[in-house]
């Protein structure tokens, strides 16, 4: 949970002003007093226009939006009658506008970007070819980081050149030229410029440490062995106190931080407490100012920890506002949450312009998914567990003796069973086989004693007849529905596989995993090779031969219970 948290952190604070400068923030989503539909609304509580969009747009960007539409997102310029831009409409993902460009998805597509007209300038598909799979959704300081198939993090700039290769298992969010990232081939942390050169070497962390890796004020965050770690941009590691449970957001050199009950309070780098743990909840406002609550109660809390009651309700109207001026150019200051209706207000608590039924205060950034699916490539890592002669290192008509006396268990074990679950690999970015189990018509054991005592022998006629495997995508980006429509064809075309006569095949999701379940017997299976056997019932210690397969030796076999 808190290295998610720092990640968040990160995402959160990700983005500084750019060369040209940074950009502004003109409009939020709101509702106006009265309305069902989304419009768009100033600092000053002024609308550009009401009662527009079915589902909330995102906030306005030098002057461009987007909103969802229908199954896909549309981008308009904003303008009292808002205006399409281009042909981006029915996007499957889409950014904001900065530094001249803007990354766009349309449906089936890897991502692009385009100008403030909506023209193509580039497409950034694969970089040493493997798909990139993410981008920031805004080009900061003219670079944007991304992330490729193989989970590795590199940066481009505006014109679509790699600066900065993908080496690395953080993202690169350059907030003032700098970042922290971890080598995804040594583990080693370096701290790096916008141009990938090598700045300083970060030593005294935890092994396995995680990092938040954008600089704020001069410092970065980072976990490891349950405890939270400062990096000054020049390498240093600052150890926090134990009772620093989590960070929420920091500045110059406070800390607002969680303890073990997570009560948020204030601290220096240097441990010193500002506030103590108290509060359910502390913001750094856009003016450096710290807002916090407790008991329903709101407060504001200079750098000397000196406090000042508020009227109730009143919040922020982003969260982390600090961070994002650091990030963009924008007015808005505080919110007013009443029963049922809410104002813009400044920071001297007055109200400002029309009431307003909802808002939406989230200045924030994420990232922008390829739409692209590399269906050759799953289906090329699911073809890699069959042969010609059924699953691989299991054929079909091969002795279940020969898996049986891997396992470790005795003969007595099997007595009774038909199957056993044995180990598959399948190493690759894509699934995992989560189960996978080989079966009989004939039981693997059966008794040689006659009728006066139990001899429990393998049975010769135990031969591989069927299989049953479970392939799990635990990235919902890595699965598709239609998956199961190129795995059989692509059964039929390489083996002569016709799952009609001799097999199922299933698919279904779980909370954010895809799970396809293949079943297949030798019917199916049009041209495997009949396995000859050396007959063991005369010779009961010694196992049955398997000629000409290539299995596994260290293979693991689990009795099917």
């Amino acid at each position: 949970m808190k290295t998610l948290h720092i990640l968040a952190v990160a995402l959160i604070a990700m983005i500084a002003a750019s060369c040209t400068g940074k950009p502004d923030v003109e409009y939020l989503p709101a509702k106006a007093d009265g309305d069902s539909r989304w419009g768009l609304v100033n600092a000053e509580g002024e609308f550009l226009f009401t009662d527009e969009f079915e589902y909330r747009p995102s906030m306005v960007v030098n002057g461009i939006f987007y909103v969802k539409e229908g199954d896909g997102y549309t981008v308009y310029k904003a303008e009292k009658t808002p205006k399409e831009i281009g042909d981006l409409t029915g996007l499957a993902d889409c950014g904001y506008y900065n530094n001249g460009l803007m990354p766009v998805v349309h449906k089936g597509e890897h991502i692009s970007f385009v100008d403030k007209n909506g023209k193509e300038q580039f497409v950034l598909d694969r970089v040493d070819g493997v798909n990139v799979e993410k981008v920031l959704s805004m080009f900061v300081n003219e670079r944007s980081t991304f992330c490729t198939a193989e989970g590795k993090w590199g940066a481009i700039d505006i014109h679509g050149k790699v600066i900065v290769p993908p080496l690395f298992d953080n993202a690169l969010i350059f907030i003032d030229n700098r970042v922290v990232a971890k080598d995804a081939s040594t583990g080693n942390i370096v701290i790096i410029d916008r141009d990938g050169n090598i700045k300083e070497h970060v030593n005294g962390l935890p092994e396995h440490s995680d990092l938040g890796g954008v600089f704020i004020d001069g410092y970065a965050t980072a976990y490891g062995d349950e405890r939270f770690f400062m990096i000054k941009k020049n390498g240093e590691v600052i150890k926090l106190p134990e009772s620093v449970e989590d960070i929420i957001c920091w500045k110059d050199d406070y800390i607002v931080y969680a303890n073990e009950d997570y009560d948020l309070g204030i601290m220096k780098i240097d441990g010193d407490i500002v506030a103590r743990p108290k509060y359910s909840n502390i913001e750094i406002m856009s003016d450096g100012r710290f807002w916090a609550c407790r008991d329903d109660k709101f407060y504001i809390i200079n750098n000397d920890g000196n406090t000042e009651r508020i009227d109730y309700g009143i919040y922020p109207v982003t969260r982390l506002g600090y961070l994002m001026g650091k990030i963009f150019n924008f007015d808005f200051e505080l919110l007013r949450k009443g029963d049922y209706i809410y104002h813009m207000c400044n920071f001297a608590g007055e109200n400002l312009g029309k009431e307003l039924d909802d808002v939406d205060g989230d200045i924030n950034l994420g990232y922008v998914y390829s739409d692209f699916y590399d269906y050759a490539a799953v289906t090329a890592e699911f073809l890699k567990l069959f042969d010609s002669n059924g699953l691989k290192g299991y054929p079909f008509d091969s002795a279940m003796s020969t898996y049986a006396s891997r396992s470790g268990y005795s003969k007595e074990w099997f007595r009774g069973d038909r199957s056993m679950s044995v180990s598959l690999e399948a190493s690759n970015n894509y699934f995992y086989a989560s189960s996978a189990t080989i079966y009989s018509d004939n039981y693997i054991v059966h008794d040689v004693g006659g009728y006066s005592y139990y001899d429990w022998q393998y049975n010769p006629a135990a031969r591989v007849d069927a299989f049953k495997i479970t392939l799990t995508f635990p990235d919902s980006d890595n699965y598709r529905d239609d998956l199961v429509e190129y795995f059989i064809k692509a059964l039929r075309d390489k083996y002569g596989v016709e799952l009609i006569d001799g097999g199922n095949i299933m698919n279904y999701m779980r909370g954010e995993s895809g799970t396809i379940t293949l079943e297949v017997n030798s019917l199916a299976w049009m041209d495997y090779e009949v396995v000859e056997v050396v007959d063991s019932v005369s010779c009961p210690d010694y196992p049955v031969e398997i000629v000409d397969y290539d299995i596994p030796a260290d293979s693991t076999i689990i009795p099917e219970r």
